[in-house]
């Protein structure tokens, strides 16, 4: 999976909110599906399995800190990375979504190339970290030419053609 592919569930009952994020996403090209409310977060995750959550705090019925919650009891959500975008700056609330299981942080407003940074650097670690793997050419010292795919988690080629 590339960047280009990752899939990012954002979540934010404020629709200005959810453009925004959608609008500082869309030049990365990730797939980016967007709701309003924990619930729709909740069933939406599950059929997704998105490659990253971006959680709004400050919701009405459910808010963040609850859907995080659940997100983490989800033994199919349960490793899939959580950054909680919000307008609350404050050590404990910040704390209080560390304990729930978010990843990180980042606050509103906030700057655009910090979140595309995160986002970018969150994606690709996820991929690492579930061993997803990549194909690419190496010329031997005899002059073939090799492709391999190699496994990311292993670092080494498990298979080859010639």
């Amino acid at each position: 999976m590339t960047d280009c592919t990752a899939t990012i569930l954002i979540v934010d009952d404020c629709p200005v909110a959810l453009e925004l994020l959608k609008t500082n996403l869309s030049s990365e090209s990730y797939r980016l599906v967007a709701v309003a409310d924990g619930a729709q977060a909740l069933r939406t995750a599950r059929e997704l399995l998105p490659d990253l959550i971006l959680l709004d705090v400050m919701m009405p019925e459910m808010d963040g800190y609850e859907v995080c919650r659940r997100l983490r009891a989800d033994p199919l959500l349960a490793e899939a990375p959580i950054i909680m975008v919000t307008a609350l700056e404050d050590r404990a609330s910040r704390i209080r979504g560390l304990d729930v299981g978010a990843d990180d942080f980042i606050t509103k407003p906030y700057d655009p190339l910090e979140l595309r940074t995160l986002v970018r650097t969150i994606t690709r670690l996820n991929r690492y970290r579930h061993g997803e793997t990549s194909v690419g050419a190496f010329s031997l010292p005899t002059g073939i030419r090799r492709i391999c795919t190699v496994s990311a988690g292993a670092r080494r080629p498990v298979a080859s053609s010639p």
